[in-house]
């Protein structure tokens, strides 16, 4: 990892410091850069600004087939099987028909 692409921000998640406004209690703290690409960068003094203005999300594809690898599968009494994955692809709405095929 390289410090210039990252943002360091002194933070208090219990007191609420610096993560949606800036805090007072850090008076030294001026602030983050960090550099996206050589000729881009980025300023914040905050979390929220980092996820906001620095994490770019990935690009989606909701339109595309359906791709969600089985981690696990729970047989709850009473229920019945509850299957746990991570959507890798695709897009998945209540009363939607799914086919399940091995990898």
């Amino acid at each position: 990892f390289k410090p210039k692409k990252v943002p360091f921000i002194p933070y208090s998640g219990f007191n609420g410091d610096n993560l949606v406004e800036k805090s007072d209690k850090a008076a030294w703290y001026k602030g983050w850069t960090a550099n996206i690409s050589p000729k881009k960068k980025i300023t914040g003094f905050t979390i929220y600004d980092a996820l906001n203005d620095f994490i770019v999300p990935p690009k989606r594809f909701p339109d595309a087939e359906l791709r969600l690898p089985i981690s696990n599968i729970y047989n709850i009494k009473g229920v019945g099987q509850i299957i746990c994955g991570t959507v890798e692809q695709g897009t998945l709405r209540p009363g939607d028909v799914i086919g399940i095929a091995p990898a």
